[in-house]
């Protein structure tokens, strides 16, 4: 005799139509706090501020920095995430946090949807980055500071995953060989 066993094969979910959404969140950065990569002169004595403790803090803002999400989704589970930081850079410690705060906040694992990318601003915040050379140029690490960018960063994704919408993609070409002799 001769015998066969069906097994059950979990199929692709159904892509639904695109969406998209976004969403803004402000840093919580207070004003005092020193920036990242930009720190006046090594050894400098530090302004007056709660917030700084090695550099100068700051003493103004031009623009506050933020965190602003993308989502484009055909369903659960088929979402890309583009979070756009205004600080010099990401660590991977960081993403993976939020990733984990995201987690514990809906049940779902974004860990294969979420990119995280910075504008590389020296104007952005310094003290969220742990350890070894960027204390020299970050100044020291602040766990309160750190978790409270995680939440806002979390924030900002679950905004725009509350935003989605219909959404279209589109696609303009232009030929105008005559607007620039450099190429």
């Amino acid at each position: 005799t001769l015998a066969f066993a069906l097994v059950a094969c979990s199929a692709e979910p159904e892509l639904g139509p695109l969406q998209a959404g976004t969403a803004t969140v402000r840093m919580p950065v207070p004003l005092g706090i020193g920036t990242m990569g930009y720190n006046g002169l090594f050894g400098a004595p530090s302004s007056p501020t709660p917030y700084a403790e090695r550099y100068p803090g700051t003493v103004r803002m031009h623009g506050h920095p933020d965190f602003t999400a993308v989502v484009l989704s055909r369903g659960e589970g088929s979402e890309i995430i583009i979070l756009r930081s205004d600080t010099i850079a990401v660590v991977q410690q960081l993403r993976d946090s939020v990733v984990s705060e995201l987690e514990a906040r809906t049940g779902r694992n974004y860990d294969d949807a979420l990119g995280v990318s910075a504008t590389h601003t020296h104007s952005g915040p310094g003290r969220f980055i742990q350890g070894g050379l960027y204390d020299i140029i970050a100044d020291t690490f602040v766990p309160a500071f750190y978790s409270g960018l995680v939440e806002a960063m979390a924030d900002a994704v679950e905004g725009a995953i509350a935003d989605l919408s219909p959404a279209e993609f589109g696609l303009s070409m232009i030929d105008a060989p005559d607007a620039h002799f450099d190429r």
